[in-house]
């Protein structure tokens, strides 16, 4: 306020000064005296003086103007990123409920036929207890099933499962990806055998699972299984000789962007139920979204076929 009030009053006095030196130029009979050329002297250096200093106020002024314009645009530019940050969150939110429900549907019509069993057979239990009598039913049934299967055929591929796993850290601030979450690839997202009989889809098999395993990391898992009646089931293990790579995709969903450093790569490879092969890799390198891998199999051949 005190600012602003020197900044009217200078102006006014250095016209008043200006004014009064006319007025006694005027007046003044006899302007060589040395009381006149006193008086102007100091009259105009006054004048120059409150000149000076209107002019300092002005710049000051300008100064302050220019700041606060550049407060206004930091201003809008932080609560554009605000306003951006919060539509992100909004959308992100909306996808995670949108699955959810999803996956809720889903559960639903997966555990209606389980419940109308544990119904029939478990007529006196509550239907949680039935259900879970009913899983452990089924359970044993395909125990059965894999044993005979691995009786019947010892030395033959009744089924292939890959494991993918990869420990990355998260950026900083970055939000926790959830432990499951399913997914249906609209591309291609499948694993591949590949080798001098060419290449064998192994296929993704949700969910992805994201595990917290500490100090700012999540470990991906992917699996992959190998497709029933395909080219790979009934062939000797022998024929896996033929594939000398494995080409393996890793699903992120929408979190590979929180993602920043990978750092272990680990892969397992089950046949007929049971672990063949495990191997694993160090990395210290930059996350890139949807990231590939080529897996040499020189190691599993060494390792899992000679064996047999």
């Amino acid at each position: 306020m005190f600012l602003l009030i020197l900044k009217i009053v200078f102006p006014i006095l250095t016209l008043a000064i200006a004014f009064i030196n006319l007025e006694l130029q005027n007046k003044w009979k006899d302007s060589r005296t040395k009381g006149h050329k006193l008086i102007k002297r100091r009259l105009i250096f006054l004048m120059m003086f409150t000149a000076l200093l209107s002019i300092v106020f002005v710049l000051i002024s300008e100064s302050e103007f220019n700041q606060l314009l550049e407060n206004q645009s930091d201003l809008i530019t932080q609560t554009e990123n605000s306003k951006i940050a919060a539509e992100e969150r909004e959308s992100l939110a909306i996808n995670q409920r949108e699955r959810l429900e999803i996956q809720i549907s889903k559960l639903e019509k997966r555990i209606v036929p389980f419940v109308e069993l544990g119904a029939k057979f478990y007529p006196n239990e509550y239907a949680d207890k039935a259900l879970v009598k009913i899983l452990d039913d089924l359970n044993g049934i395909a125990h059965k099933i894999e044993k005979s299967e691995a009786r019947l055929n010892p030395n033959k591929i009744n089924s292939l499962k890959v494991e993918a796993r990869l420990t990355c850290n998260l950026m900083k601030d970055a939000e926790l990806p959830p432990s499951e979450a399913e997914f249906y690839p609209v591309s291609d997202a499948h694993s591949y055998l590949e080798g001098i009989v060419g290449r064998v889809r192994i296929n993704f098999q949700s969910p992805v699972y994201f595990k917290n395993i500490g100090d700012n990391k999540i470990t991906i898992i992917n699996n992959f299984i190998m497709n029933p009646g395909g080219i790979l089931e009934g062939r000797p293990f022998e024929y896996l000789k033929n594939f000398d790579n494995l080409i393996l995709p890793f699903i992120t969903i929408i979190y590979g962007k929180f993602f920043q450093k990978i750092y272990l790569l680990e892969v397992t490879i089950e046949i007929n139920g049971k672990q063949a092969w495990y191997s694993s890799w160090q990395y210290n390198t930059e996350f890139n979204v949807g990231p590939v891998f080529s897996i040499p199999l020189q190691e599993f051949h060494i390792n899992f076929l000679s064996e047999e």
